[in-house]
């Protein structure tokens, strides 16, 4: 669905299918000629084109994934969980939950159908780890990503079209015992801290310096203040964070140190 906003105000334009089952996320390409949504159940992904004035248009193309993964009761198949564009070279990296991978596609904003079906690359991730969502450094040579299933952030290099792994960080403390369900990782707006989310009996924020090299040191594990913090953002003057907690249907708000990176829950839920 497509939406204007003007005075602050949301007017819906139209709606189109997203010819894939359980779209549950959805970027722009560096153009804003096209949305990808990527088909959880499905194991695809979508390329709807956007009309000047704001409208999306009928789905131009759905590239399927193929193949399944360790963890039995979640990766059976594919599972697309996310894509999103290389900050420099516009390639698109899509990480799929049910085969364990993040898969490399080259994306021409030119073409009707941008997207080149046959991938770049394939990166395979540690097995039964569950890639969901992805994010790259400024520069675009540090690919951060959260594994889902085993509740952990993985560092990866990134050069002509090649990932490699550097490192994996868990989430969760080294005695924790308990359900994990890792779900969203992002960057602070000056690119010094990583952020994520770990759901399950966690219920947790966590907090990472980025290192000169790209790589991950742990600042601080903090009580998101609900149950499932399914997903948050930092405002864009890095002052707050807010984290949505699905299952105690509320958003709380962070004070943020800009220096250390730490968070100091405001005592306050909407």
């Amino acid at each position: 669905t497509a939406f204007s906003l003007k005075d602050g105000k949301l007017e819906k334009l139209n709606t189109v299918k997203a010819e894939g089952q359980s779209p549950c996320y959805i970027t722009l390409d560096p153009s804003e000629s096209f949305a990808v949504a990527a088909n959880y159940s499905s194991g695809d992904f979508s390329i709807i084109p956007i009309a000047e004035d704001g409208q999306v248009k009928p789905v131009a193309q759905v590239i399927a994934h193929e193949g399944s993964s360790v963890v039995s009761n979640r990766q059976k198949q594919p599972h697309a969980h996310a894509a999103i564009f290389h900050p420099k070279d516009g390639n698109l990296f899509v990480a799929d939950l049910g085969t364990d991978e993040v898969v490399v596609y080259e994306f021409d904003s030119n073409k009707e159908k941008p997207v080149n079906p046959e991938p770049i690359s394939r990166l395979k991730v540690a097995p039964g780890a569950g890639p969901r969502h992805l994010v790259f450094n400024r520069e675009g040579n540090r690919l951060y990503l959260i594994h889902e299933i085993s509740a952990e952030i993985g560092v990866y290099s990134y050069s002509d079209g090649e990932l490699i792994h550097l490192a994996t960080h868990p989430l969760t403390e080294a005695d924790f015992e308990g359900k994990v369900g890792a779900a969203e990782v992002r960057l602070s707006p000056d690119g010094n801290f990583l952020y994520a989310s770990n759901r399950g009996e966690a219920n947790e924020l966590i907090v990472f310096k980025i290192t000169e090299n790209g790589g991950l040191t742990h600042v601080q594990t903090i009580s998101s203040m609900g149950n499932a913090p399914r997903n948050f953002n930092i405002t864009n003057d890095g002052q707050y964070l807010l984290a949505g907690n699905q299952n105690s249907n509320t958003i709380v708000p962070f004070k943020r140190d800009i220096e250390t990176g730490k968070l100091k829950s405001l005592d306050t839920h909407f």
